[in-house]
């Protein structure tokens, strides 16, 4: 978001005067305040300043929309706020101008979309070795979407293709991949920004990267234009509008080395693929921002990928332990029991009004134990342990590579899923200041593979999928 706008704006009832540079806004009244009338009004209040949507007009006459900005005061009635995202419309010499709402579709384009699905699909090619003539031609064929439904809404893959101008005269032929939203019910600006996140946390999945890029962004309105030409002649005209949004300061990319996963990959679980990682109890905190954060582990990595691995396995396996051991299921069950019974007890001595506050804290610690209980399904180590023998298949090329770079000849499960806990139990509690161990980076990168293989358990993927898009990414 490096561009410069300029420009009036309207807000709270007051025109101003706007400048948007380095995603910062100044927008600043037509009168300014008198400095000493504004500073003592001021003195020790508080911003009540909310995050709010800010529509203006640039100079040139562009339509523009601030997203989610939250002013603060820097003096004589001038505000100022920072700027995560911005919606432009570049259309001229309509009136009024078209403004972002409606909308009926999105575009998305970026490096991404060209991995997971690969734009030169739709060229098609002579053998080169069996014939004289070399040609390359659009496979009609291939230019259909493929299209899937979420939650009503159709997700269609394509790839869009022209013809350079001649002063390009290195490329015949430039090719992108798209993905488009086909919007069920129209969306506003805050309902585009909630697909946006989505499907970034999608594409964060698929290339096991914290931040997702994409070059372009464009949602599209359906507006009834008055021409003027004749009477009533009014068309329907399509708008474009263009979504930017602030980039982290820190180095992100993608692994070029991986091979990259594409659509068909996913075996027709697109959809439900796309509904498990881009939900709200999905965690992405542990995905590296680049190659070279990928190849260093720090104290914050592991406790997210703790926290991640456990998420997943407590979706699958919600009963595990009870599920694996009759012993267990059999003394949870009657610990529960009994914290029922004391509960039931404590209630009817308060309905005869015996020590009824004595009986009352009762009750709220057999809340309390039955809460903790109830959720005790195995500790980490049994976990981790039962997922690196599981899985064992998928991990063990990398397993093996490992162990033989740190000149380890063999180690058990239980032995990695111990060390795991014991560092993760270390780092919680603030007593781990030391340097990772080597069988503590092994079982850390393993658990990594082990979360995307229950991930994609879950969305019913047979091991052979599984195994083919870990290998890629890991």
């Amino acid at each position: 978001m490096d561009q410069t706008y300029c420009g009036d704006l309207i807000f709270n009832n007051i025109k101003y005067k706007f400048d948007f540079r380095n995603n910062v806004l100044v927008i600043i009244p037509d009168e300014l305040e008198d400095y000493t009338k504004w500073h003592f009004k001021n003195i020790g209040s508080k911003d009540k300043f909310e995050r709010v949507n800010v529509e203006g007009t640039t100079n040139n006459g562009f339509y523009i929309c601030f997203i989610h900005v939250k002013f603060s005061h820097m003096g004589r009635g001038i505000l100022q706020a920072f700027v995560p995202g911005y919606v432009i419309c570049k259309a001229v010499g309509v009136s009024p101008l078209p403004k972002c709402e409606e909308i009926s579709k999105i575009r998305f384009f970026g490096e991404c979309l060209d991995r997971f699905y690969y734009p030169k699909r739709i060229i098609k090619t002579s053998d080169f070795f069996q014939s004289n003539d070399i040609t390359l031609e659009v496979n009609k064929n291939k230019l259909k979407t493929d299209n899937f439904i979420i939650n009503k809404d159709v997700f269609k893959f394509g790839v869009a293709w022209k013809i350079p101008f001649s002063s390009n005269i290195n490329v015949v032929l430039d090719v992108e991949s798209f993905l488009e939203i086909e919007f069920n019910t129209k969306q506003n600006i805050d309902e585009i920004v909630e697909y946006y996140l989505k499907v970034k946390k999608f594409f964060s999945f698929i290339n096991n990267r914290k931040y997702i890029k994409f070059n372009k962004v464009i949602a599209y309105t359906t507006i009834p234009v008055n021409y003027g030409i004749k009477r009533d002649d009014i068309r329907n005209e399509e708008f474009k509008f263009e979504f930017y949004f602030v980039d982290p300061d820190e180095k992100y990319d993608l692994d070029k080395a991986n091979n990259s996963i594409h659509l068909e990959d996913l075996d027709n679980k697109f959809s439900k693929i796309y509904k498990l990682v881009t939900n709200k109890d999905f965690l992405t905190e542990y995905y590296p921002l680049s190659i070279s954060d990928n190849n260093y582990v720090d104290n914050d990595k592991y406790v997210n990928v703790a926290r991640a691995f456990e998420s997943e396995f407590d979706k699958l396996y919600p009963k595990f332990k009870a599920k694996t051991s009759e012993e267990y299921n059999a003394v949870k069950k009657a610990l529960l029991k009994c914290l029922s019974n004391k509960k039931n007890n404590a209630n009817l001595a308060i309905k005869k009004e015996k020590d009824i506050k004595y009986n009352k804290k009762i009750i709220k610690e057999c809340n309390y134990f039955n809460k903790i209980i109830s959720k005790m399904e195995g500790s980490l180590s049994e976990k981790v342990t039962y997922s690196l023998r599981k899985y064992k298949e998928i991990i063990s090329n990398k397993k093996k590579l490992m162990l033989n770079n740190y000149q380890i000849t063999k180690i058990k499960d239980g032995v990695l899923a111990d060390k795991f806990k014991e560092r993760r139990n270390a780092i919680s509690h603030g007593s781990s200041a030391n340097a990772f161990t080597d069988i503590e980076v092994i079982a850390y990168e393993l658990v990594r593979m082990c979360i995307y293989c229950i991930t994609l358990e879950r969305c019913k993927m047979s091991e052979e999928k599984i195994d083919n898009i870990v290998s890629k990414i890991f």
